[in-house]
């Protein structure tokens, strides 16, 4: 390693405490990455007054804490642009798909975002349990938010998947009898 890129640890491993744990070892491989990449830039920015260097840094930290709480919530997922490909349909053919509650998006203001268990990427489909999934909280909900079932498809259930959360048992090609079920009763209890 570099004495730069080593002193750029030590110091954000101070910056953090130290010595940092396991998250802090996840900032400091993001910052030291950031500044490897804004190093690339410094003539596109030299230009830049403090108050507008300092939204473009705050927007840029916001945008990797989103990234980093979306992957917390929801697990891995995919974009509209690998699900098209994947899937080998256009954006309006997903769209369609989406609302007829065949299989679940999550807007943000940049794209939608597929919750991956979902999908059988081999296979190169939506799983058939997922409209059922869906359906489940339909039948209790109404028009389930997406944000519910993708979370909940992260949260283990105890009492239908023995501990598994729904993700993991679905792509596990386990009992989907069992997934709906447990579905049915989450949908039940968020009805109350």
């Amino acid at each position: 390693m570099a004495t730069d890129e080593r002193s750029l640890r030590e110091a954000l491993g101070q910056f953090l405490g130290s010595p940092p744990d396991s998250s802090g070892m996840t900032v400091i491989t993001i910052a030291e990455s950031f500044l490897r990449r804004l190093r690339t830039a410094t003539g596109s920015l030299s230009g830049l007054d403090d108050a507008a260097a300092s939204k473009i840094g705050d927007a840029a930290a916001e945008a990797v804490v989103a990234e980093a709480a979306w992957s917390a919530a929801i697990g891995e997922r995919y974009d509209t642009s690998q699900v098209c490909a994947m899937l080998s349909i256009s954006r309006q053919a997903l769209s369609k798909r989406q609302h007829s509650s065949t299989l679940i998006g999550l807007k943000d203001e940049r794209t939608t975002w597929f919750p991956a268990w979902q999908f059988d990427k081999a296979a190169r489909i939506v799983r058939p349990v997922v409209a059922d999934v869906v359906a489940a909280f339909e039948a209790h909900l109404g028009d389930a938010d997406p944000v519910i079932i993708a979370a909940w498809a992260t949260t283990p259930q105890h009492d239908k998947l023995r501990g598994s959360t729904p993700a993991a048992w679905i792509t596990g090609n386990h009992d989907h009898a069992a997934a709906v079920d447990a579905a049915r009763q989450a949908a039940l209890r968020l009805a109350q």
